[in-house]
């Protein structure tokens, strides 16, 4: 049985927004610190924001990075 990978489970908790998934993926995001292919999780997240014409999820995304001590300054 296949499962997502940790950058996928990123996607699925930040698009969905709710309170439990933003921590769900601050958990992913530290624990998986350093292993993650953070480029392809926001590539794939600012084309999901850019179609749906929403940008929500990648405020959701840079309070996360924010959050867990990730973010790179700017947005993006």
């Amino acid at each position: 049985m296949p499962f997502p990978t940790p950058e996928d489970l990123l996607l699925f908790k930040v698009l969905a927004g709710r309170d439990k998934d933003l921590l769900d993926a601050q958990g992913v995001l530290r624990r998986h610190k350093g292993k993650l292919d953070l480029g392809y999780v926001e590539e794939t997240l600012r084309s999901i924001c850019d179609l749906a014409e929403e940008m929500a999820p990648w405020a959701h995304w840079m309070e996360c990075l924010q959050k867990t001590g990730l973010a790179r300054g700017g947005d993006g």
